[in-house]
Order: C-alpha cells, then sequence, then structure tokens
C-alpha cells in the first residue's frame, strides 16, 4: 500500500519514483518523466510553500487572442519579484542542502536569471508573444529562474526562427 506523507513529496526523484510505484501497480508503462516534469516542479512548490506558509506562485495571465500592444502592457504578468529572495534561497537550499559552495553558485546564477528576467521584453519579440512566453515559462519553473530564462530565450530563439521562415 503507498503511503503519501508531505516528506514523500520533497524531491523530485522521490516523485519520480512515486510515479514508477503506481505504474507498476497498475500495470502500465508510464509516459516519459519529461512529460511531467512540470507537474512534478508543481507538486514541490505547492507543498512547499503550504508548509512554510509562503504565498503559491502568483497566477499566470494569457493575452487575449487578438490583443493589441497597448493591452498586453496593461495586463497582471508573473512578473512580481518582490519575493524573488526567498525563492531562490529555498530554491538553491533544496537543491544543495549540504554541499554550501554549490549552494553559492546556484543563488549567485539564479540572481543573474533575475536580473535577466528584470530587463523584460526583447524589443523585437512582440508584446502578446512575450506574455504568452513568459507566462508559460513562469508556470513551468516557479522557483528556478535559470531554467525561466533559458526557457524563454529557448521559445524566442524558436518564435525569431519561425518569422524568418515566413518571410
Amino acid at each position: 500500500m503507498l503511503v503519501l506523507t508531505p516528506s514523500s513529496c520533497e524531491s523530485a526523484a522521490q516523485l519520480h519514483q512515486l510515479v514508477s510505484d503506481i505504474a507498476a501497480i497498475l500495470n502500465v508503462t508510464p509516459a516519459n518523466p519529461a512529460v511531467f516534469q512540470r507537474h512534478i516542479e508543481a507538486i514541490r512548490y505547492a507543498g512547499r510553500s503550504t508548509e512554510a506558509g509562503i504565498q503559491a506562485a502568483p497566477p499566470t495571465v494569457s493575452s487575449p487572442p487578438n490583443a493589441s500592444e497597448a493591452d498586453v502592457e496593461s495586463l497582471p504578468h508573473a512578473d512580481d519579484y518582490s519575493d524573488a529572495e526567498q525563492i531562490l534561497k529555498r530554491h538553491c537550499q533544496r537543491q544543495w542542502p549540504a554541499d554550501y559552495n554549490m549552494r553559492n553558485y546556484c543563488v549567485k546564477e539564479q540572481r543573474d536569471a533575475l536580473a535577466t528576467l528584470k530587463r523584460g521584453r526583447p524589443p523585437d519579440i512582440p508584446a502578446d508573444v512575450f506574455a504568452q512566453v513568459r507566462a508559460k515559462c513562469a508556470e513551468e519553473w516557479p522557483d528556478d529562474y535559470s531554467m525561466r530564462v533559458y526557457s524563454e530565450q529557448q521559445q524566442f530563439d524558436a518564435y525569431r526562427e519561425l518569422e524568418r521562415d515566413s518571410e
């Protein structure tokens, strides 16, 4: 019998094991972990938020279809970084609980990524595309600013390539 406790959801590895265990009980093959990794991160983040009395990640907002740039700029984006320092420190502590050198490196990396996020929209990316990408990446990586920056950059590069191809 599987017993879920808050501590059984503390790490991604534990959650991946849980998926494997459930798949074995149901006699099914689980999907590739990449398919559900963002859900695992969301569970981990939600568990930490509840345990620590921390408010969950701010809701993300997608722009309405055919929104003008002025409309999109007025939308509340997931760009409130008022608690970013706490979030990134918690993230790095969980990633590197006993390795202070790596934790320090992680904090510096997260701060650099946060500075990149705070710069906002690249001038060649339309506001509606930026809003959609920013919301998607914030949802997928609620407490990892480095992965947010990486994911956004991948999306922006793909958008640019698609635009070049359509010319």
